[in-house]
């Protein structure tokens, strides 16, 4: 499989568009099984702004589609979202991340008529 032929393809990273080391919004810290991990708490109307800032795929995906988070096998919609941040950079995640650890990358799409 080529990258022109994946179901998803990575955006063009350059100096010109980075991804910044931190985010300007509060945290919080989450209790994981090694320790805290610091989680942003992103208002409503950024969420789509730092979704775009941080979704690695081209073809961001709309706030309201239901994806499936493989790991948990459980459905969500893009919108409840969640980033944490890691040891140089902020990471979105999936909701279930405190339980499987699932980033975007671990985010397929739900079935075109699959509803929560």
């Amino acid at each position: 499989m080529t990258m022109e032929t994946a179901i998803f393809k990575f955006k063009n990273r350059d100096e010109a568009d980075p991804i910044p080391a931190t985010l300007p919004y509060p945290t919080r810290n989450v209790k994981v099984h090694r320790g805290y991990v610091e989680e942003y708490i992103i208002p409503e109307d950024q969420k789509e702004a730092v979704l775009a800032l941080l979704y690695p795929f081209t073809n961001v995906p709309h706030l309201n589609k239901v994806m499936i988070d493989i790991h948990e096998d459980k459905k969500f919609r893009v919108r409840d979202y969640k980033v944490i941040q890691g040891p140089d950079r902020p990471f979105l995640m999936s909701p279930y991340w405190e339980t499987s650890g699932g980033s975007v990358i671990d985010w397929f799409p739900a079935p075109a008529n699959c509803q929560l």
